[in-house]
């Protein structure tokens, strides 16, 4: 009974507090860099329009709390038999897989995951030509509104 409990107010917990919040709330800065914002200058010694980020900037990393993937990993290693039950509600076999397999596709998660956010930094930075702080700010975005 506890584990049901457990579940669901995690279940409850993840989708009320997922709802209407800002993604920035979600983002902690691990270190605090000075500097961050500096006017350009081309090597002539004139003014560029546009400012430009200094290399502390470039190397400040982002990165997210985590707790709403946390949350649906631990969900499934550790309360898949009652995720499952209520599957089967909607789809009895689909029910029983999850039931089954619910360890597994917990520690998927988490890797694929990771995987993925890195995969589309690496993309936004290297094909895109990003900066590693907003190519990092979107892959968490995108990845906070999937997980």
């Amino acid at each position: 009974m506890k584990k049901l409990i457990l579940t669901l107010t995690i279940a409850v917990a993840v989708l009320v507090t997922g709802i209407g919040t800002s993604l920035q709330v979600f983002a902690s800065e691990v270190e605090k860099k000075e500097d961050i914002l500096r006017k350009g200058v081309s090597p002539s010694g004139t003014e560029i329009a546009q400012p430009t980020y200094s290399a502390a900037y470039e190397q400040q990393d982002f990165k997210p709390n985590g707790w709403k993937k946390t949350a649906m990993v631990y969900a499934l290693k550790y309360g898949g038999d009652y995720i499952g039950k209520l599957l089967k509600i909607l789809n009895k076999e689909a029910g029983d897989y999850l039931k089954k397999h619910s360890y597994e596709i917990g520690d998927a998660l988490d890797r694929f995951t990771t995987q993925i956010e890195q995969n589309l930094i690496d993309f936004m930075i290297h094909t895109l030509g990003f900066p590693q702080w907003v190519a990092r700010n979107i892959a968490w975005a995108i990845m906070f509104l999937i997980v």
